[in-house]
């Protein structure tokens, strides 16, 4: 792959080397009739535009290259709101692809070019949301008070009044419920803010912090009428993120409420939403790859650009003399290369399709609905027989693992502190599920709690569901389940071990059963997403399936060992 990105490299560098020249050309052109600055002026305009309507289309990549055009064109500009302009679109784009690192570089950068307080309050303000709770708390504090810093202790405008719910969010997420709440009550006129528009993303989303506020204060009249003033004004915008985070909210407080029928549901509603996010979230991670790639060549890009700069600063006599027969040497030079990259472009196209796919299939394997049904209809036996202590315990489980599978699905890899704590959550229910029938021994290295390393998500999960469907559907004896983590080198080992009716047994009777047809899709889809891997990232994976038998050669289970490389 890194040989296929050296083409693309160098075939880009030729073409703005030779753009470059052209430029240069056309320029001096202009200049000697007075046009340079007005064609300047309105590429700038253009480009920003495009950028702008390019990221609010979803077209993330075509949206980088045409700010990032601009930001070239902007070089020797002495207008800096334009920088300030383009540097903020540049950080909404990196936002909404995930790549915060470089959001929040680009966020600082147009800070310098800030003028006026409002640009440098907006700017405050949006870098303290690329902070992440509770790891990083500390920071975005540190910019939600410059932000409020820049507001008077007088009547606040719209811009200070979101930044002050950005601090009564801080304070949600610390636990300080009151001070949140006297932050809106004495600062944030929710009314004024909502203005003339009723559903802009702003007052929802100042909405759906005060349904938070007063859900963790035990005010649920409230809560549910915030909630679903929000969840009104989202989905007449078909604001997608919004609708889920509404729904969340009331799926909790119905919850908390005893209202267990309006929660599930609320919770159903999620998961069918939830499927339309996960293809945009898919599109978006396709995004963040290409995104880091041209950030990786970037820095090379822009030293081949200087350095054929000051080369034509310092020839400029040379350059009319010689453009014409280097544009036709280019032109050939570009015509080869371009073939290749084209068809380097698409390899990668199918293999960013087919870890989509994968991804899609792996979210599917754990959320399918057969295993949503047997878990809703094990609740409801709870709650018909009365056993409502046991009815509580499952149904938090059950919204715990979808809250913790849909929180995972932003991304193709995620820790190993939620793996597991999605794996524990899977087995209490189907535990839940069969009534105790099989019982479950973790053997989990704690040196790998401590590394808490980056691994790919829903890996382990479709081998646990074939140990307990195929393993113990049928078996007579005491059933366990035994899943074992251990670090070795710079590896992850782990193991799952049942002590079922093995392979062979469960083949003869797994002909003509629907689940039995899943389960095997489950486990050859990971094998699959495990082989993309491999050849996306050089990501050394494995599975190794092993029959046990006793002495005597009767089956006594089976053991799956999958390796997982630790990055």
């Amino acid at each position: 792959m890194r040989k296929h990105y050296t083409i693309k490299s160098l075939a880009y560098g030729l073409a703005l080397g030779f753009w470059a020249l052209a430029l240069l050309s056309c320029t001096q052109e202009n200049k000697s009739n007075g046009e340079g600055e007005e064609i300047k002026a309105a590429d700038l305009q253009y480009y920003l535009d495009i950028g702008i309507k390019a990221r609010e289309n979803g077209r993330y990549i075509q949206a980088l290259e045409h700010l990032e055009m601009g930001m070239q064109y902007a070089e020797s500009s002495v207008d800096r709101k334009i920088y300030w302009d383009l540097l903020t679109n540049i950080a909404y784009v990196h936002r909404d692809i995930g790549n915060t690192q470089e959001g929040r570089k680009n966020f600082k950068k147009a800070l310098h070019y800030a003028d006026t307080d409002a640009q440098a309050l907006i700017t405050y303000s949006k870098l303290s949301s690329l902070y992440s709770y509770p790891k990083e708390a500390d920071s975005a504090r540190y910019y939600i008070d410059k932000a409020l810093s820049l507001c008077g202790s007088g009547t606040t405008d719209k811009n200070c009044m979101l930044a002050y719910n950005h601090l009564a969010w801080d304070y949600i997420q610390r636990g300080q419920y009151e001070k949140g709440l006297e932050v809106f009550e004495s600062r944030i006129d929710i009314e004024q803010l909502k203005g003339d528009s009723s559903s802009s993303t702003e007052y929802l989303g100042a909405v759906c912090t005060l349904g938070e506020l007063y859900l963790n204060l035990e005010q649920y009249d409230k809560a549910t009428s915030y909630f679903t003033t929000a969840l009104t004004g989202f989905e007449k915008h078909n604001n997608l993120s919004g609708t889920l985070a509404a729904k969340k909210g009331l799926a909790d407080t119905y919850e908390r409420t005893g209202e267990l029928t309006e929660s599930i549901r609320e919770l159903k509603e999620i998961e069918r939403l939830t499927e339309q996010r996960n293809t945009l979230q898919l599109q978006k991670e396709v995004a963040k790859l290409e995104a880091e790639k041209l950030l990786e060549n970037k820095d090379a890009e822009i030293d081949s650009l200087a350095l054929e700069t000051q080369e034509i600063e310092e020839s400029m006599d040379k350059v009319r003399l010689f453009s014409s027969i280097l544009g036709v040497c280019v032109i050939l030079f570009l015509a080869f290369f371009l073939y290749n990259g084209y068809k380097n472009k698409i390899i990668l196209h199918r293999l960013n399709e087919s870890l989509s796919l994968n991804r899609l299939k792996a979210l599917q394997s754990i959320m399918n609905p057969h295993f949503l049904f047997n878990s809703f209809s094990t609740l409801q036996n709870f709650i018909l027989k009365k056993e409502h202590i046991k009815a509580n315990e499952y149904m938090t489980e059950l919204s715990s693992l979808i809250r913790e599978v849909l929180s995972s699905s932003d991304s193709i890899f995620h820790s190993f502190k939620k793996e597991v704590q999605i794996l524990k959550s899977y087995i209490a229910l189907e535990q839940g599920r069969f009534y105790g029938r099989f019982e479950v021994q973790y053997d989990i290295d704690e040196s790998l709690f401590e590394l808490n390393p980056t691994i790919p998500s829903m890996i382990i999960q479709p081998y646990l569901e074939n140990a307990i469907i195929h393993g113990f559907s049928h078996t007579e004896k005491e059933a366990k389940l035994t899943l074992s983590l251990k670090k070795e080198g710079k590896q992850i080992l782990c193991k799952v071990i049942d002590n079922g009716i093995g392979r062979k047994e469960a083949e003869k009777l797994k002909k003509g059963s629907k689940a039995s047809g899943h389960l095997s899709i489950a486990t050859r889809n990971t094998d699959e997403r495990l082989a993309i891997l491999n050849q996306f990232n050089d990501y050394k994976a494995s599975v190794n399936i092993i029959d046990l038998y006793n002495e005597v050669g009767i089956s006594e289970g089976t053991e799956v060992q999958i390796i997982l490389p630790i990055s």
